[in-house]
């Protein structure tokens, strides 16, 4: 029927041939435009992204162009900063050299006229200058410091080393001065703390020496200034006592009372009973130039820099620093540091004494009973008594009933009777050890200038060692030979090589003072090295900046000559105060170093040091 109709109707059909022809055009025109434009699109696309690869590529090249040239104007900047704080640190250090110049005419002379007969006024006069001198000398050293630390040309060097060696010359220093403000350094160490400890000594000093001389310019006449040395386990700082404090720890960030780990540290504690320190002027006090209040920098002085030090050098050995404050009461100072070595063995030496009576015998009820705290916290027998006498009926009433145990009688040298101690030992074992200032008892075979400003475990240890040796006669003829040598370096020949003629007598007339008369003079290096090889000296003091040939050239040319009579000690004298000086004069050949201004003091330190050495090479050989 379909074909009938298409038959009968060709128009249609053609019609619809053509429709369907036409459609399907279209659809396949339709289909290639699109395909077309797709092309195009990719095609237009790449090559778009090329262009932006280029680009990319090209601010990358400028970018990375940029950053060079900030890298090298950084690196040259930072390059300009290394040499300016160099340059500074250098300028501060012939600063330091020029002003410690004339200082050493006026502290050196100063002291010299303050060992002479003086009326009250004049003796007064005399120490105001001294103060000023140290008081000015004292702001130069801190200026210098804090130029080193600033710049990182200042030097920590972790070794081990004894801790008691450390305290001692701080104590000593800082008795002395506390002494002539009518001041009291009381002392309280951790039996625990042994012999050693990991640090940089010289450092430590400093630290406590600032905070020490601190605590004794703010205390009240009359008053106590508190040196108390502990360990700690498991934590960087004890818990604050109160909300009156500050670390300067606080400001980076750091979590107080952090814990590093299974650790000990000991902490250095110095309290004074002063002014105090008002809340609001905890942070101040560690900016560098910066003190608690305008009447404090009028009244006491400073330079204002000495805790910004304390703070730099603290965190150089590994450790924190905290200060408590109650206003018009008390400032307590606490810097805490990592203790490596392992507590000290008490049991140890309660074994070795523990067949001994430790008698003590002094004037001072306070200090007897502190020395007696410790001799019962080693579990080590012991007896007080204020004076030789009554040591003496003590001993008498006991009779022979402990005849078997040994008598260490410790003894302050201001109240020893010979006659008394003889006695007493002819019926039993006795061992005579001393304590005081003066070293003045040569029958004693050990001697301690204090009993309360030791460690108690090197006390204790030194004690039972004493006990050990005293069958040996070596021991008493060492300390006999070293009391007889003690001014030895009188009947010395000292060469001074000293270009400044206002130095040269100072040092001379130091040097009479000290009963050194055989002192010759020259003004330059090359002269000393050639009179060192035509006459034989004990010492020669030399100064390091001098014309025609300078003092470290002459000590490698005394200390390379070969031939001839022995070679003279060198013992630098300068007013370059740097550890790297130091280094380079004991590399040079040279035994010691001064730093100027000298004082009749530090000059007979370091003469009867070498002397004292001298002494116990002679005993070796």
């Amino acid at each position: 029927m379909n074909n009938h109709f298409l038959t009968r109707n060709p128009i249609v059909f053609t019609v619809s041939v053509v429709l369907i022809f036409l459609f399907t055009s279209f659809i396949f025109f339709t289909y290639d435009r699109l395909v077309a434009r797709r092309q195009r699109k990719i095609l237009y696309t790449a090559i778009k992204s090329k262009t932006n690869v280029a680009m990319l590529e090209e601010m990358v090249k400028e970018r990375t162009v940029t950053l060079e040239t900030t890298n090298m104007k950084l690196e040259d900047a930072n390059r300009k900063v290394v040499l300016a704080s160099q340059a500074q640190l250098q300028h501060f250090a012939c600063m330091s050299h020029e002003i410690r110049t004339p200082l050493n005419c006026i502290i050196g002379l100063s002291s010299l006229l303050g060992e002479t007969e003086l009326t009250p006024m004049q003796n007064d006069s005399i120490r105001m200058i001294i103060n000023s001198g140290d008081l000015l000398l004292r702001v130069v050293n801190d200026v210098l410091d804090y130029s080193k630390l600033e710049s990182g040309n200042v030097d920590i060097e972790i070794r081990r080393v004894k801790l008691q060696e450390t305290l001692d010359s701080v104590i000593h220093l800082i008795e002395m001065k506390g002494h002539t403000m009518k001041l009291t350094l009381r002392t309280e160490f951790d039996i625990r703390i042994g012999e050693y400890i990991n640090t940089d000594s010289r450092r430590l000093q400093q630290i406590m020496y600032n905070l020490l001389g601190n605590a004794l310019k703010f205390s009240k006449e009359g008053g106590i200034v508190e040196l108390n040395i502990s360990l700690h386990s498991n934590v960087t700082m004890p818990e604050r006592r109160r909300p009156n404090s500050y670390s300067p720890d606080d400001d980076k960030g750091a979590k107080k009372n952090a814990v590093k780990g299974n650790r000990q540290y000991i902490r250095f504690l110095v309290k004074d009973y002063g002014q105090g320190i008002a809340k609001g002027d905890l942070r101040k006090i560690f900016q560098p130039f910066r003190q608690a209040s305008i009447e404090t920098e009028r009244v006491y002085g400073g330079s204002g820099l000495g805790l910004a030090i304390v703070t730099k050098l603290v965190n150089g050995l590994g450790g924190t620093i905290v200060v408590e404050s109650e206003e018009g009461e008390w400032s307590e100072f606490s810097i805490l540091i990592p203790y490596e070595e392992s507590p000290a063995d008490i049991q140890v030496i309660s074994a070795d004494l523990n067949n001994a009576t430790i008698i003590l015998v002094g004037n001072d009820k306070e200090k007897l009973c502190r020395v007696s705290d410790i001799c019962a916290q080693f579990n080590v027998d012991f007896i007080n008594f204020l004076s030789m006498k009554e040591m003496e009926a003590h001993l008498a009433a006991r009779g022979d009933a402990f005849q078997d145990r040994i008598y260490i009688c410790l003894v302050h040298e201001s109240i020893y009777e010979a006659q008394i101690y003889k006695g007493a030992s002819k019926d039993s074992k006795t061992v005579l050890l001393t304590y005081g200032p003066n070293y003045g008892v040569e029958e004693s075979i050990g001697h301690y200038r204090s009993l309360t400003h030791i460690l108690p475990f090197v006390l204790m240890k030194s004690i039972s060692v004493h006990v050990k040796q005293s069958g040996r006669p070596k021991c008493t003829r060492s300390l006999s030979s070293r009391l007889n040598n003690t001014k030895a370096y009188r009947e010395w020949h000292i060469l001074v090589a000293e270009d400044n003629i206002v130095n040269q007598k100072v040092i001379v007339r130091i040097l009479n003072r000290l009963g050194v008369n055989n002192v010759e003079v020259v003004d330059n290096g090359q002269k000393a090295v050639e009179r060192e090889k035509e006459q034989p000296f004990d010492v020669i003091l030399m100064d390091m900046q001098m014309p025609v040939m300078d003092g470290i050239d002459a000590c490698q040319r005394i200390a390379s000559r070969k031939d001839g009579h022995p070679k003279a000690k060198v013992v630098f004298v300068t007013a370059h105060a740097s550890s790297l000086f130091e280094a380079e004069c004991l590399k040079a050949g040279a035994v010691s170093y001064l730093t100027k201004p000298c004082t009749i003091h530090t000059v007979e330190d370091c003469l009867q040091k070498l002397a004292n050495n001298e002494s116990e090479s002679l005993a070796l050989d």
